[in-house]
């Protein structure tokens, strides 16, 4: 299943895998079934689904927002940003529909000292693949006023999880999967016009 926040790079992205699963035989090995996505994006499917359907967190976005959430998720959120969250874990359990608990579930994790997060703030980057870098105010707030120093070793999970740790290495990766993915294009391609060639050599 394909998605994105409002159904353009998906549409795009779905079209270039098929046509992978379709030329590809490293693409054909993972056995794909069928490629589908989503109809106008998250965007959608949170107006269809205001309390969150099958959702689980937040969607990040390319604005000032940082990420986005169903409405009645985000609802409990700015009801804890006014009320305080202790005055809604007494009052009220239940906000717009939804229990307040809902907006407790963090799925991200900061990349400084492991606690559940999921707000990107301080415009940090992971110092080897670049992405914007899950960071809590309390490492954030030690970074810059110098307690505790973010070194080049607080990295995002995916540079970790590869064992990625320079941007040396990932541009050699990069460049060796690029070679590797040229090859075999050029590889088929001959294949695909060798009988081709042999008759016009034999002819001439």
């Amino acid at each position: 299943l394909m998605y994105c926040t409002g159904g353009v790079r998906c549409e795009r992205a779905s079209a270039l895998l098929k046509q992978k699963i379709e030329t590809e035989d490293d693409t054909k090995s993972l056995g794909i079934k069928g490629v589908y996505q989503l109809q106008g994006g998250i965007d959608k499917y949170f107006k269809q689904f205001p309390e969150g359907g099958l959702w689980k967190g937040k969607n990040y976005v390319f604005d000032k927002r940082f990420s986005h959430a169903p409405a009645k998720v985000e609802a409990v959120d700015r009801t804890k940003k006014v009320l305080g969250e202790d005055e809604v874990a007494k009052v009220e359990q239940v906000v717009d529909g939804i229990p307040a608990s809902a907006a407790d579930e963090i799925l991200g994790a900061c990349e400084g000292c492991s606690k559940p997060w999921d707000m990107y703030r301080g415009k940090r980057r992971c110092p080897t693949c670049g992405v914007p870098s899950l960071i809590c105010r309390e490492c954030f707030d030690k970074d810059k006023f110098g307690v505790k120093k973010l070194g080049r070793d607080v990295r995002c999970d995916l540079c970790i999880t590869e064992d990625v740790r320079n941007k040396q290495q990932l541009r050699e990766r990069e460049e060796r999967e690029m070679k590797e993915y040229e090859n075999n294009i050029k590889q088929k391609l001959g294949e695909k016009y060798e009988p081709y060639m042999q008759r016009k050599h034999a002819i001439t």
